[in-house]
């Protein structure tokens, strides 16, 4: 087996949850999100490497939630960058940049992702070395493209489309390589398979994810996470 490593990334803030408190930082069913997040790579393997980003500004408050939660998974606290590109850039700094080594790139605030969803990511990327892996939902909206500012749009087939989610898993060294030249370059990745895909011309290798892996954006979704939580 392949060293495993996870990088969850907790740089958002409370903005569009109408909240001066980050999302990462927000109790649901007795516990911060960012703790149940990590809590769910290490249920699902104790042996995982877990390193957590987050702002520098942020860096007191996780800490004092750990000793208010008692909270003992053990972590690597890195302190994050401007963006969420030198965010993830730090995180990957601070693990072994080695072609036997597997790094899930998450969001700190997906909370609800499965043990049997992480073992086929981990399972596929092993066997798979070379591929950045990445879980993808079928889009269940309908939905349309703008074509000019005066607001014209026209209908897309959304068969075509999938909802892109993390983790994403890449091997160590590859992922590093991207994210060095994705810096010098300056473009905005909505993702880190968009980056890896930019630099190395591959398309990624799709995995069925799954729709209770959701990420936290607006306040009604700490109410649906709850539920998802205490299902699980």
């Amino acid at each position: 087996m392949k060293k495993r490593i996870a990088v969850i990334v907790a740089g958002g803030s409370g903005q569009r949850m109408q909240n001066t408190l980050p999302k990462q930082f927000m109790e649901v069913n007795g516990s911060p999100v960012i703790f149940h997040t990590i809590k769910a790579f290490h249920t699902y393997d104790p042996a995982i490497d877990i390193v957590v980003v987050i702002p520098e500004a942020h860096r007191n408050t996780f800490l004092s939630l750990t000793e208010k939660y008692r909270f003992d998974i053990p972590v690597t606290l890195v302190n994050g960058g401007a963006t969420r590109t030198e965010s993830v850039m730090s995180g990957l700094l601070s693990i072994p940049q080695k072609e036997d080594t597997i790094v899930a790139i998450h969001d700190g605030v997906r909370p609800n992702i499965s043990p049997k969803l992480l073992d086929r990511l981990f399972t596929t990327s092993e066997q798979n070395s070379n591929a950045c892996v990445i879980p993808v939902v079928e889009s269940t909206n309908s939905l349309r493209q703008i074509i000019s500012e005066k607001g014209e749009t026209l209908p897309v087939d959304r068969s075509t489309i999938v909802e892109v989610q993390t983790p994403q898993l890449f091997r160590s060294d590859q992922i590093k390589r991207a994210y060095d030249e994705a810096l010098k370059s300056d473009l905005p990745f909505t993702d880190d398979a968009s980056l890896f895909q930019w630099y190395y011309k591959k398309s990624p290798l799709l995995m069925e994810g799954e729709s209770e892996n959701i990420k936290i954006t607006r306040p009604i979704d700490i109410e649906l996470i709850s539920k998802l939580l205490s299902q699980s």
